[in-house]
């Protein structure tokens, strides 16, 4: 960290985004042990029902609630039972998702870059810089893309800031530019939209 304060504008920006890039892969929850039981949606380990109100630790393996009262692990692995609590809710003003809390420093990290969607560049009109996921939430596409929603809170296959990561987007390019991301963080941004608040 002390290396960042060295630096200056644009490269301390990008060298803070490759950190939380870092932080995401390091702290997402769950494990990948059953990778395809989670991308299939089912349940597994922290991993919840794929609809964005599950639940994990990532830690001291303290155990979790879900809304679904259906049993978690804890990181460690230690079997926890559940209560049938109502399952946390955020609205897209409020910025958090339950789904996946990394999905907010992720579409910073790989799309919030110089020359594509940071503060100053602004392609299309859309910056992803700190604060996004409310400003995007009463914000339309451009119009190649059809003017339609960037983000539809509750949503994912009908909010553009989704549907553009995926394998097959319905107008123009795939999103970011660089690498793409793969299956876990595609999964992460669904999450974290299907939790937050209509």
């Amino acid at each position: 960290m002390t290396y960042i304060a060295f630096l200056g504008g644009r490269t301390a920006l990008a060298v803070a985004a490759m950190m939380s890039g870092a932080a995401f892969i390091i702290s997402c929850a769950g494990t990948l042990e059953d990778k395809d039981q989670y991308l299939a949606g089912g349940d597994g380990p922290g991993g919840g029902n794929g609809q964005g109100n599950g639940a994990a630790t990532s830690g001291g393996g303290d155990p979790t609630t879900t809304g679904s009262g259906d049993p978690t692990t804890t990181s460690s692995g230690d079997p926890t039972t559940t209560s049938g609590g109502d399952p946390p809710t955020t609205s897209a003003s409020s910025g958090g998702g339950a789904g996946c809390a990394e999905a907010q420093a992720l579409v910073m990290a790989r799309c919030a870059t110089s020359g594509c969607h940071d503060a100053e560049s602004k392609q299309s009109g859309l910056s992803l810089a700190a604060g996004w996921e409310t400003a995007v939430a009463a914000q339309n596409a451009s119009a190649p893309c059809g003017g339609g929603p960037l983000l539809v809170p509750g949503d994912p296959d009908a909010s553009l800031i989704y549907v553009k990561v995926t394998d097959d987007p319905t107008c123009n390019n795939r999103m970011p530019l660089g690498p793409m991301l793969n299956a876990d963080e595609m999964k992460c941004l669904y999450d974290y939209i299907a939790a937050l608040s209509p």
